[in-house]
């Protein structure tokens, strides 16, 4: 299916966009059994959450993330 979608970004807020941000992503979340997800995926998680377990990753709260990536934008 190929749906055009014109919206009038340049006359919306931010909070009006974040808001259709939301929205497609909150679809998408409830379609997520339809998506087919690359292998990377699967191996980049597996590695990840080995390297967790043994130690070598550090793991911060939603909050101190968002304050770290904010800082490193700046």
């Amino acid at each position: 299916m190929n749906t055009e979608v014109v919206l009038p970004l340049d006359k919306l807020t931010i909070d009006e966009k974040m808001e259709i941000v939301h929205t497609i992503w909150d679809d998408i979340f409830h379609h997520s059994n339809e998506i087919t997800w690359p292998q990377w995926h699967s191996t980049y998680l597996r590695d990840l959450k080995e390297s967790i377990n043994a130690g070598n990753e550090e793991v911060i709260d939603f909050e101190r993330a968002k304050e770290l990536l904010l800082k490193e934008a700046l």
